[in-house]
Parts: structure tokens; sequence; C-alpha cells
């Protein structure tokens, strides 16, 4: 079982089949020849026994009708009658001898053919006296005929027939012998067959019950492994010690819940990282809930002092109102002054020419001074 275990799924119904399969030929093969047994016992019953019996037979019905011709030809109602009698008696020499080279050539066991040379022995003998009537009935002495036919024939005509009955007997217990022969081969051939059925049988039960036996064990435990993995129950250790197929399954099941416990162990690593940064996060958030309590009151005090400067600016708009009008008038005054400057400046102009020329004067008093 540990052995058969160990090999490929493919491999164990390969051997099963094989099995099976190697029955099969061998009840074909048995069969097969088997039925060529009995094939060649009947063509051996039917075309050797079979004929051999009839050409025995025939020649029996042969030498009783040459016995009859020949008394009709010792007492013929007229010529035409003995003409006719004698042409029948040729015939049936005629189809004796064709019998008897028949069964010269079918008949194979010894007892069969020292039978068959006794009748011919006997043959040679009635046939002798067979053609001294015949010419006897040719000249014409019927009276000699039928007493060479009384006193010569009778005797070693029943010799012969006997002698071929004996012969017929012979081949008709031959044609039995294989007969029984052929039936005793058939009965082998069955009772063959049934074994070795009968052993396909229970071999390819055996060889079923245990392919099966080590496939449907090995998928139930793999199956029931799979289910608790699947209901989450990673406890179970996982033995994936088998080299066929199943092993190869029950090693992926084992990898599997290895690399889950894994997945879970990172997750757990990882939800604790999470709940402690969601804490702290949650810290933060209360921080910052409280910075931003801080930061909307100092919002609503910005907001006050924006209202008092909003206040203060729309003054000072008023006051840059007036502040306008007076730079307006101032820039009327000044622009007045400006006319006035530009008088000055024209004044200055000519006080400066008058200098110049005074300046001339003075130098030209300093020249005649010195």
């Amino acid at each position: 079982m540990n052995q058969l275990s160990r090999l490929k799924i493919s491999a164990r119904l390969a051997l099963g089949f094989g099995l099976v399969i190697l029955f099969a030929c061998g009840l074909l093969i048995l069969g097969l020849f088997r039925l060529s047994q009995l094939q060649a016992s009947t063509d051996y019953i039917f075309n050797t026994k079979v004929a051999s019996l009839d050409a025995a037979t025939d020649m029996r019905e042969q030498g009783r009708a040459l016995a009859l011709v020949l008394r009709k030809m010792t007492a013929p109602s007229d010529m035409a009658e003995a003409e006719r009698e004698t042409k029948k008696m040729a015939k049936i020499l005629e189809g004796y001898d064709a019998s008897e080279v028949a069964a010269k050539k079918l008949i194979d066991d010894k007892e069969g053919k020292d039978t068959l040379q006794n009748s011919v022995d006997q043959k040679r003998q009635v046939l002798t006296i067979a053609n001294k009537v015949k010419g006897l009935v040719g000249e014409g002495n019927y009276f000699d005929a039928a007493s060479v036919l009384q006193t010569e024939f009778n005797a070693p005509n029943e010799k012969w027939m006997l002698a071929l009955s004996e012969l017929a007997q012979q081949q008709h217990k031959a044609m039995k012998a294989a007969y029984d022969e052929s039936l005793t081969n058939y009965k082998n051939a069955r009772m063959g067959m049934l074994l070795i059925g009968i052993l396909t049988i229970v071999i390819g039960s055996l060889a079923a019950w245990l392919i099966a036996r080590t496939i449907a064990g090995p998928i139930k435990r793999a199956a029931i492994i799979a289910d608790q993995i699947a209901n989450g129950d990673l406890s179970r250790s996982v033995d994936a010690s088998g080299t066929d197929e199943i092993g190869d399954l029950l090693h992926s099941l084992k990898m599997m819940q290895e690399n889950l416990l894994s997945t879970i162990s990172k997750i757990k690593t990882g939800t604790e990282t999470i709940t402690v940064a969601s804490q702290e996060i949650a810290s933060g958030n209360a921080d910052l809930s409280s910075r931003t309590e801080s930061q909307a009151s100092s919002l609503e005090e910005t907001a006050s002092s924006m209202e008092e400067l909003t206040s203060t600016v729309r003054q000072n708009a008023d006051n840059a109102r007036q502040a306008n009008q007076l730079v307006v008038s101032a820039s009327g005054v000044a622009v007045k002054g400006g006319a006035v400057v530009g008088q000055v400046v024209s004044t200055m102009g000519s006080i400066k020419e008058s200098s110049r020329k005074i300046v001339d004067i003075i130098g030209v008093i300093d020249g005649i001074a010195f």
C-alpha cells in the first residue's frame, strides 16, 4: 500500500488499467486460440471424419448395389436388361473406386487404415468372382453365372460387406472421438476463459479498490484541511509527505496556510501600528481643537480690532478728502507762486546781466587804477 501511495496518480491508474488490459488481452488471445482450435476441430470433423464416413458408407452401399446388379444380371427378363445391368455394374464399380480413393486420402488413423486395407483385400476376391459372373452373362450362360453367384460369390461378399460395415463403424467412432475431442477443447476453452475472466474481474476490482483508497483518502484529508482553512482554523498542522499529485496539493495547502499565517501576523502588526497612530492622531486632533478654539478667540478679537480699524480708516478717508481739498487750494496758490517765481527768475536774470556789466565796469576801473 505504501509503495503504491508513492506512485503518481497517473502511474497508479496506468498500472490498474494496464493489468486489466493485460488480462483482457490474455483472455482475447486465449479466446482466439481456442476458437482457432475449435475451427480446426470442426474442419477436421467435417472435411475429414465426416467425409471419410461418407466414403466408407458409400463404399458399403456400392457393394450392396453390386450384389443386387449381379443378381439381376444372372436372371434378366431380356437381353436389354442384361446390358443395362452390365453398364450399371461398371458405374457402380467406378463410383466405388472413387469412394475408395477418397477414403484412402481421408482416413489417417492406423485402425482405420487397417480396416480399409481389409476391405480392399475382400473386394479383390469379390471383384474376381463378379468379373467371372459378368463374363458368363456376356456369353449368355445365365445358368452357370447364377450358379457361380450362388456358390462362390455370397461368402466372399458377406465378408466384404462385413469389412465395409466395420470400416463405416470405425469411421463413425473416429468421428465421435474427434467430436468428443472438440467438445473437450470447447470445455477447456470455456473454463480457461472463465478463469481468466474471473481473475480479470478480481484483479481489476482489487486494483480499482486499492487505487480508489490511495486517492480518495488523501483527497478527503485535503478537503478537510481546505474546509478548516476556509473556516479560519489555521492551527492544524498539514502533513505534505506524499509524492503524488495529492501530495503536491497538500504541500500547496500547507504553503497557503503558512502564507495566511504570515499575512495575518503582518495584518496584526499593521493594525497595532495603525492603533498607535490613531491614538496619536486623536491626541493631535485634541491639541489642534484647543488651538483652533484659541485661534477662534483671537479671530474674534481681530474682528473687533478690524471694526475699530474700519472706523479709523473711514475717519482717515474723511480727513483725506479734506486734505485733498486743501491740497487743491494749495495747488492753486502754488500755481500763482510759480508765476511769481517765474517773474522773480526773469528779474534775477536781468540783475545777473546788470551785475556782469558792473563787473566789466569794475574791471575796467581796476585796470585804470592799476
